[in-house]
């Protein structure tokens, strides 16, 4: 998970972290979190999700940590079915 750093500075009292499943219309989030993050990668876009469904058949299953209404985290994860390692939730497969 990519997690924004100068979140940690922030008083306790603030926006307490949210984990979710995100949704379609996180999309923009996503992408605006990945835009200010030095150590996003093509594999953490948004854009991997529909690939991994479309040409490899992966179930993809994308969470989002959110400080308020601010994403902080993202953490992208596909559901690969395999006979050889059977069914996981992996980061990258």
């Amino acid at each position: 998970m990519l997690i924004d750093v100068t979140d940690r500075s922030r008083a306790v009292d603030q926006a307490r972290l949210r984990v979710r499943v995100a949704a379609a219309d996180d999309a923009a989030a996503w992408r605006a979190y990945g835009e200010r993050h030095p150590d996003m990668t093509v594999f953490h876009r948004w854009e991997w999700r529909d690939l991994l469904a479309t040409a490899f058949g992966h179930e993809p299953h994308y969470l989002i940590a959110e400080r308020g209404s601010r994403c902080t985290g993202v953490l992208p994860l596909a559901r690969v079915r395999s006979w050889l390692f059977g069914d996981a939730l992996v980061s990258l497969p």
